[in-house]
């Protein structure tokens, strides 16, 4: 009952139109008991006077009850379709917004198939529960007393001899419904795990034909397609084992009125007439019990599928990305003021028990270039992770512009982030459009002046910017997606860049050219970029070598290489020596440029 509760509130914004489909809805049983009573009348008075103005009168019913049927039939198809397609569409975007609000500690430990799953095939029988279940649960509700009560007015002791067996099927039907539910759950979960195989095959198809698994993975998809298999020829059981036993119970029923009946005709107290509309009320009785456990069926599926989806809806605020505190953008607020970052103590790990970063604290002066360099895995990319707020730390803190990054209202403190990320992700559509992705309302000549320094207009595209970039940017060499993300970083002029590993793709002219373009930027823009090639970093303000979650030095290029220490070590490519000649602080030794020391950059 909770989750009929829970996804009923997706009904309210139509309540009006769903009385209307109900207020149809009981029609039809009074039209189907109207039908079945004209037997009666054809059974009794036409034998003994076919030729009167009754005949007339039986006709122009049934004339009239098809009409009114097949328009009845036409509007509550429509009007529950309308229904229920509404309610689909209000489901998916609120379990769609549930997921974009969940962190990325989440999503990482969740295959993406799942979430397709619920998004598309769960949502679907949630919508029959609550839209096309409910409409046939009333009509078959409405038949069993519209029917009961004419068994009554017909023959009050036949029709208590015919609830005898009512019992027995409502047993059936409840035992039934345990049954399916555990089934039917487990149908949804293995239809998942196929949905979440497909998606990894067909999204590693290059993965698999570069290392020859096409076997490899049609055994794996074979596997949970056997499973499903499974799990719905057990469902399959369950429905074969029920439908036959209430079958049989229906008809115990109907044979002990025929038995009964056929005395009450041969003593008088009941007419040939009588008894064969009486025979056809109890089956269309029987019937809509039967109904139901069809209905429950579907039900149960819907149920299953509604349990998932409100496991989801129902998370614990624990799995969210951080609440939105208030702090927001305003023109007031000193950019201008260094530090514009400051790591303090930051200490991270994706699992309690094995930290990524610790004690990790580093100052980012406004105007600044600073490159983190050092071993993969390092923690230099989580660095970003966490300055964006998509993790929390699980010590220290992180200021932006002075502020807490917990007094920042998340949305507002991603508009003055723009990040280039290692893995680059396009939108299918064309470039334009992915270059305007992170700023709608781009004009033309931004998009143009950002694809221009990025070199994007030198390409050769066949389109220019309206060449489509294919799922995933697939029509795009890696250098080529490589612009397009810079483009896109460009077009949002955020105070603060992240650049990681955004030259990795790039030629060596292409390079030099995004060198450039970035020291056009430094008096506007806060540059904060991972990198391993030397030619990348050697240029920045300042370098920060991160090994193993922490900052061990900092300081100019020179400095660094005069310092014969972790940054020398790794421009010669030699093995970092596990012991650093007395670790120089490199905060007196490092100079900065004087445009910004001039605005009080911090030791470090």
């Amino acid at each position: 009952m909770r989750l009929w509760f829970r996804f009923f509130g997706f009904l309210e914004p139509y309540r009006k139109q769903l009385s209307i489909s109900l207020l149809i809805t009981t029609l039809r049983p009074l039209l189907n008991a109207a039908k079945i009573y004209l037997l009666k009348l054809i059974v009794d008075n036409l034998v003994q006077n076919p030729t009167g103005q009754i005949v007339l009168v039986i006709c122009g019913s049934y004339l009239a009850i098809a009409g009114a049927k097949g328009i009845i039939s036409y509007a509550e198809t429509y009007l529950g379709s309308w229904i229920g397609g509404y309610v689909m569409v209000d489901v998916r975007d609120a379990l769609l917004h549930r997921f974009l609000r969940l962190s990325l500690r989440y999503h990482h430990q969740h295959r993406v198939g799942e979430g397709i799953s619920r998004l598309v095939s769960d949502i679907g029988a949630v919508e029959d529960i609550i839209v096309a279940s409910l409409n046939e649960g009333v009509m078959q509700v409405l038949t069993i007393i519209v029917f009961l009560g004419m068994l009554f007015y017909l023959d009050p002791p036949l029709a208590l001899l015919a609830l005898i067996v009512l019992p027995f099927l409502f047993a059936s039907l409840l035992f039934y419904t345990r049954k399916t539910r555990s089934a039917s759950r487990e149908v949804r979960v293995r239809l998942a795990e196929v949905t979440s195989t497909v998606e990894e095959i067909l999204s590693g198809i290059s993965l698999i034909k570069s290392f020859v698994r096409f076997d490899d993975e049609r055994r794996r998809l074979r596997e949970h397609g056997e499973q499903h298999r499974q799990a719905r020829l057990n469902a399959a059981r369950q429905r074969a084992i029920f439908f036959p036993i209430s079958d049989i119970i229906g008809t115990v029923g109907t044979v002990l009125i025929v038995f009964f009946g056929a005395r009450a005709v041969a003593s008088g107290t009941l007419t040939v007439g009588g008894l064969i509309i009486f025979l056809s009320y109890l089956g269309q009785l029987y019937h809509p019990l039967l109904g139901l456990s069809r209905l429950g069926n579907t039900i149960q599926g819907g149920l299953a599928a509604a349990e998932r989806v409100a496991a989801l809806l129902d998370l614990p605020d624990d799995e969210d990305e951080p609440e939105h505190a208030t702090l927001a953008w305003r023109p007031d607020i000193p950019f201008h003021v260094p530090p514009a970052v400051a790591f303090e103590h930051v200490s991270f790990g994706y699992t309690p028990d094995n930290p990524v970063i610790h004690d990790f604290s580093l100052q980012v002066p406004q105007g600044a270039i600073v490159a983190l360099v050092g071993a993969s895995g390092g923690g230099k990319s989580t660095s970003l992770a966490l300055l964006q707020r998509l993790y929390e730390p699980s010590a220290g803190l992180i200021r932006v512009f002075g502020h807490d990054l917990r007094e920042w209202n998340v949305a507002n403190l991603r508009q003055l982030l723009s990040i280039v990320p290692q893995e680059v992700h396009l939108q299918m559509g064309s470039i334009r459009e992915n270059i305007a992705y992170g700023r709608p309302n781009a004009d033309e000549q931004a998009i143009i002046t950002a694809a221009e320094q990025t070199g994007i207009m030198e390409m050769g595209l066949p389109d220019g910017l309206d060449t489509i970039v294919g799922p995933r940017g697939i029509q795009l060499s890696g250098g080529q997606r490589q612009r397009v993300a810079l483009a896109r970083a460009l077009v949002r002029n955020t105070p603060i860049l992240l650049f990681d590993e955004a030259t990795s793709a790039l030629d060596t002219i292409s390079e030099e050219r995004i060198h450039r373009l970035l020291a056009s930027l430094r008096p506007r823009h806060t540059i904060l970029l991972v990198a391993h090639r030397l030619s990348t970093v050697r240029n920045a303000d300042l370098i920060a070598v991160v090994e193993q979650g922490s900052i061990v030095e900092v300081g100019t290029h020179q400095h660094l290489l005069a310092c014969e220490g972790w940054y020398a070590a790794l421009v010669r490519g030699q093995r970092v020596p596990d012991t650093i000649p007395e670790a120089h602080s490199f905060a007196e030794n490092a100079t900065l440029p004087p445009k910004i020391r001039g605005k009080g950059a911090p030791g470090f």
